[in-house]
């Protein structure tokens, strides 16, 4: 169990280096961690104050797993008005911003990250990013008969190596845990 030092039984302060041994960085399955420490608390109706001190950087795959991922379980309103960010730098506070805005966005149409640009669309964004390879490459396979075949392989991987991390992760969590 993460350490939670409980003020009173309105307000939790969880300490997010306390999450991290001391030589790694944050990784998803920290995410993970402290997402489970402030549903418990909004679970009990507590609000909670989360600490950054002493963190280097945030990541994507940890706000997203911490703190966005919240918004899958509890109302927008209880969220904002129970979740405090102390001793945090001003460009991971942007951060959570994006990563929030990217799966409230997400809430409410799951199917618009997947819709297809037409074709003007990805020649506006090639013209407007010619240093980009990755928007000058973009479509490249759009005709390739293989094409879902290989994106199929891919997601079967992924879920592959996904659920390897999880149980690698899983055998850390009794070294880890302070009582």
């Amino acid at each position: 169990m993460l350490e939670l030092k409980s003020h009173t039984s309105e307000k939790v302060e969880i300490f997010c280096e306390r999450i991290v041994p001391t030589d790694d960085s944050l990784a998803w399955h920290h995410g993970q961690k402290i997402y489970d420490q402030i549903a418990a608390a909004f679970n009990q109706g507590q609000r909670v104050i989360l600490s950054f001190r002493n963190l280097e950087r945030l990541t994507w795959s940890v706000v997203f797993k911490a703190i966005a991922q919240l918004y899958e379980n509890f109302p927008e309103q209880q969220i904002e008005k129970s979740l405090e960010f102390v001793d945090i730098r001003q460009d991971d506070l942007e951060l959570i911003s994006e990563v929030v805005e990217v799966k409230k966005n997400y809430l409410k149409d799951p199917t618009a990250p997947v819709k297809p640009l037409s074709d003007e669309e990805l020649e506006k964004m090639k013209k407007e990013n010619p240093d980009n390879p990755w928007i000058q490459n973009a479509g490249i396979f759009k005709d390739d008969p293989l094409f879902d075949e290989m994106l199929e392989y891919i997601e079967a991987y992924n879920r592959e190596l996904d659920a390897e991390m999880e149980a690698y992760y899983d055998s850390f969590d009794g070294e880890n845990e302070v009582i």
